[in-house]
């Protein structure tokens, strides 16, 4: 297994084997996010892929790839999840990148903003908001295989102020942020970034 980041398709890496996994070694079930949060007794909401590769065993799943209706049930599931965690994939972009399709990309982008303000509104002063992805998938490249962008990091809370978070070492950090803000038990990998965003 090779956890090292290659960026180059000419040297024909993609031809012989080579494999991008989403969940990296070793991740087990039992020491992610949604699990420990199921654990806690916490509500558990995953949509789109994310119910797909993330395995939590009482989560409310709803399945879709489809971008406007991944964003309907997140809004919607912001509405029954009292205390917990949802976690949700917009895949279309991922699709996109790889169909090189710049077009579809942006649309799929915008789409997911014309939510976001509804998303917003129903946000509490409770709630902490956290959107990245996993891996570029530049649409222009002129390949359909993953590229090395670094991903964005944004977190959110309507009582936050703005600060730096800085490059992240894993997007373990994701998760490990959300168990230190729930109080939960911590994940197996990665270290929370909360301390930054409740700096005074």
């Amino acid at each position: 297994m090779h956890n090292g980041a290659v960026n180059s398709p000419k040297s024909n890496v993609y031809k012989q084997g080579y494999q991008v996994r989403h969940l990296g070694y070793g991740i087990t079930p039992d020491y992610q996010l949604p699990t420990l949060a199921k654990k806690a007794g916490l509500d558990v909401s995953l949509v789109g892929k994310m119910q797909d590769v993330i395995y939590c065993e009482g989560a409310r799943k709803f399945p879709g790839v489809d971008t406007e209706q991944v964003m309907k049930d997140i809004v919607r599931e912001m509405e029954h999840v009292e205390h917990g965690v949802i976690a949700a994939t917009v895949q279309e972009t991922d699709l996109a990148g790889h169909a090189q399709n710049p077009e579809r990309y942006a649309n799929r982008i915008e789409v997911v903003d014309t939510y976001l303000p509804s998303l917003l509104e129903k946000m509490t002063d409770e709630d902490l908001l956290i959107m990245s992805a996993d891996h570029g998938n530049d649409p222009t490249i002129g390949h359909n295989q993953h590229t090395r962008e670094k991903t964005y990091l944004l977190a959110y809370q309507k009582t936050g102020k703005s600060v730096d978070l800085g490059e992240r070492k894993t997007l373990s950090d994701i998760a490990a942020t959300g168990a230190d803000y729930l109080g939960l038990d911590k994940t197996e990998n990665g270290s929370s970034f909360l301390p930054l965003l409740q700096k005074k």
